[in-house]
């Protein structure tokens, strides 16, 4: 080809297929360069090794990789690579086998798509080949080379510490877990995101995210059924729960930090047990449709006053309640917390070096310590007009791009990924709304006035009635403002969070289709003895 962009943007031609021992390999050509990807599995041999490439018709094609499912309706329990493999990349659902339970990893992979794991429910021995640079195992765990991210954790795991190096748990990488019943992060974690189904089906009772958490992926607890708490520090810094992250769980009392601005579809659907969640937003909080249906009679939406409720989600029951016990400025500190910097410290400072001295001017002379008063207050307010506007000017300038170029960086890949298998029926739901306010809100495909809605519902002249009552709201929307992005999603994401939502359903049905009607017994078998019947009922429903 010309140029390299022109055979990055070619398709691949397929110009034949083979078998060979058994397997076979669908064959392409692009550019001129040949390659095989491995479609389907006949041999009922325990063991496969797949070839570095395969002839046909005279002509040498490296096999460049799995097809999805190619391994589904196999036995194979032992899977290699031959030494000299070029193969770089292992696709979404490229070992998804229930028999697999030992694979060792080509030298040359360097790509590991999300879902390349999927369904591996043995899978309990992952090595990778001598001499790989992007990939390393450390007790049982398969990360990237610098460890910023966790790809796969043995399936017999019963507990597991997430080291501090870690950014994102990667997707599936603890799914089908049964055995794993707590997990732990070191000190100084610097996890950001947690991808779909990264801790699906798994046996996890109780789980304390660390504060740099910001994102909890689509369907990453999906059918966790001994779920039972989940806690988020004071400093936590989480915005957002998307599609079914909660769905098929056992919690009952939910508090999320206020820093919290999104609630995806179905985010805690199906939760008989879920009485209460609490999210003390001071900002614009979005709830998606199905966010809270299937949960107890009883449930009920806590949040603050001033909190702005958005989506077709929003429960019925909605409780507002005010700051427990503190004053307007405690409430801004805690919303500013980390944006203010040593401000905090430094006014606990200026009065606490004060006092003294009004004490020795109070007993020499009353004159005395009226004056020190009278000459603090000023020193004082003047300490406090000038600390907020500098930690407002720093949080708008360095806060907002990060918050928005999160939301789209990790929205937009996973939306794709789906897309193309639930599109139609994304787009039939979202243009069948009707004309009522809160549904055309929520369901129109019109960028305008999704565009326009979006900003009006983020203008500060919105907060004038709660400005009025409460002088100081203004500056908690401000700093809070800042600190949360823009919470809105555009309209583009909301086909794409339809469309997410359709196929997230099918692959839910797949997998309860598709696990061997064994397979749970046996999993379950050891939860048995170090737990009563009553705390396994979860997981018969």
């Amino acid at each position: 080809m010309d140029s390299s962009d022109s055979y990055a943007s070619e398709a691949p031609t397929k110009v034949g297929s083979v078998e060979v021992d058994a397997c076979e390999y669908e064959l392409f050509s692009k550019g001129g360069n040949l390659h095989a990807v491995l479609t389907a599995v006949k041999s009922e041999s325990s063991s496969l090794t797949i070839p570095a490439s395969v002839e046909s018709d005279g002509n040498t094609y490296p096999v460049s990789g799995i097809a999805p499912r190619a391994l589904r309706q196999t036995k194979v329990e032992a899977l290699d690579f031959a030494e000299d493999s070029t193969l770089k990349e292992l696709g979404k659902d490229a070992l998804y086998c229930h028999t697999l339970k030992r694979a060792t990893l080509p030298a040359s992979l360097e790509t590991l798509t999300t879902g390349w794991c999927n369904f591996t429910l043995k899978l309990v021995d992952l090595k990778v080949a001598e001499g790989s640079t992007h990939f390393v195992v450390d007790e049982g765990a398969l990360y990237n080379s610098d460890k910023t991210v966790l790809y796969h954790v043995a399936r017999n795991t019963k507990s597991f510490v997430v080291p501090a190096s870690v950014k994102t748990i990667g997707g599936y990488a603890f799914e089908q877990c049964r055995r794993l019943r707590s997990i732990d992060f070191e000190d100084d974690s610097h996890l950001e995101n947690i991808e779909p189904w990264a801790f699906s089906h798994c046996g996890l009772r109780e789980i304390v995210f660390p504060d740099s958490l910001e994102v909890i992926g689509y369907d990453a607890f999906f059918h966790t059924p001994r779920l039972e708490e989940i806690t988020f520090g004071t400093d936590s810094v989480l915005k957002n729960v998307l599609i079914g992250a909660f769905k098929d769980t056992s919690l009952s009392d939910v508090t999320l930090p206020p820093t919290t601005v999104k609630l995806g579809i179905a985010a805690f659907q199906n939760c008989p047990k879920l009485e209460k969640v609490t999210i003390l937003s001071p900002s614009t909080l979005t709830i998606w449709r199905d966010a809270f249906t299937g949960t107890n009679d009883n449930f009920k939406l806590v949040v603050l006053e001033e909190t702005k409720l958005k989506g077709a989600g929003v429960p019925t029951n909605v409780e507002r309640a005010a700051p427990e016990a503190k004053t307007t400025r405690e409430v801004v500190a805690e919303v500013a917390e980390g944006l203010l910097g040593d401000a905090p410290a430094a006014e606990e400072e200026h009065h606490s070096s004060a006092a003294p001295a009004a004490e020795e001017h109070h007993s020499s002379a009353a004159p005395a310590a009226e004056e020190h008063h009278s000459s603090a207050a000023p020193a004082a307010e003047e300490h406090h007009s000038s600390a907020a506007p500098a930690a407002e000017e720093e949080h708008h300038s360095s806060a907002a791009p990060a918050a928005e170029e999160e939301h789209h960086s990790s929205a937009a890949p996973a939306a794709e990924e789906h897309h193309s298998s639930a599109a139609p029926a994304a787009e039939e739901e979202h243009h069948s709304s009707a004309a009522p306010a809160a549904e055309e809100e929520h369901h129109s495909s019109a960028a305008p006035a999704a565009e326009e809605e979006h900003h009006s519902s983020a203008a500060p002249a919105e907060e004038a009635p709660a400005e009025e009552e409460h002088p100081a709201e203004e500056v908690i929307a401000n700093v809070a403002g800042g600190l949360l992005g823009e919470a809105e999603p555009a309209a583009e994401d909301e086909a794409k969070e339809e469309a997410l939502s359709e196929a997230l359903e099918k692959e839910e049905t797949d997998h309860a289709e598709d696990a061997p009607a064994e397979e749970p017994a046996a999993e379950e078998a050891p939860a048995a003895e170090e737990a009563p019947a009553a705390e396994e009922a979860p997981a018969a429903e």
